[in-house]
């Protein structure tokens, strides 16, 4: 009974070990697919705010009008989540999902299909926007300028820090693990062999793949301050 209790015992800890590094690759395979987000005024269809991980850009105002009719005709509700508000089109090799939270509608494109992880996160994106924004939308007179910060909870939500150009910021209070002083050397001959003043986190990973535990050095050192994403440098 002993060794019986000891080896479920075991068998529990691979489990758990085993779904966070499912998780990690899922998350990290997740933000490597996105192309665009887009927010828009679900009353009007005016587009609030837009970001592109891709270097060409998108009308989101023909997204809206192509998914507003689609919506019209009814668009099946996303495979395995009955009491989701997100549904999905599939449209010129991208996947289009569209979840709508009171005032607002959250597109999110992508390359291939999400993980189910990722649809909790984009409802759970749509109700921490309205959060903050719901009364801005509702009161909406046209101006974008207070919706820009809506990239600060696309950054937290969806983990996106490592897909922006990133550079370095050194502190010496900041404790490291072997791999985090691995990652920086790695990064630092990058721009210094390529005379480089940032660099992309895709550029750090093996074969331009995710792996859990490069994914997971790259989250810790944005975290800790010492990867730090050129956009919010420059704000």
């Amino acid at each position: 009974m002993l060794g019986y209790s000891g080896y479920v015992v075991v068998k529990k800890v691979e489990s758990r070990r085993t779904d966070k590094l499912q998780k990690f690759l899922e998350q990290c395979n997740d933000v490597m697919n996105l192309k665009y987000i887009i927010v828009l005024d679900s009353n009007t269809g005016i587009d609030l705010y837009s970001q592109s991980f891709e270097e060409k850009e998108l009308d989101p105002t023909l997204i809206s009008g192509f998914l507003q009719a689609i919506h019209n005709f009814g668009v099946e509700v996303i495979d395995g989540a009955k009491e989701s508000r997100t549904v999905k089109v599939e449209y010129k090799n991208s996947i289009i999902l569209m979840t709508e939270f009171i005032n607002l509608r959250l597109i999110v494109i992508m390359k291939s299909n999400p993980s189910k992880n990722f649809l909790y996160s984009i409802e759970s994106l749509a109700y921490h926007i309205y959060k903050y924004y719901g009364k801005l939308i509702e009161n909406f007179e046209g101006n974008l300028k207070p919706f820009r910060s809506i990239q600060k909870l696309i950054d937290s939500d969806f983990n996106v820090s490592f897909r922006y150009p990133l550079t370095i910021s050194i502190s010496k209070d900041v404790k490291l693990n072997q791999n985090e002083k691995e990652m920086i050397k790695k990064a630092t001959s990058f721009m210094k062999d390529n005379d480089f003043t940032h660099f992309y986190a895709l550029y750090l990973l093996p074969d331009n793949a995710c792996g859990p535990k490069d994914y997971e050095t790259l989250l810790n050192l944005i975290k800790k301050g010492l990867f730090v994403p050129v956009k919010k440098q420059k704000e």
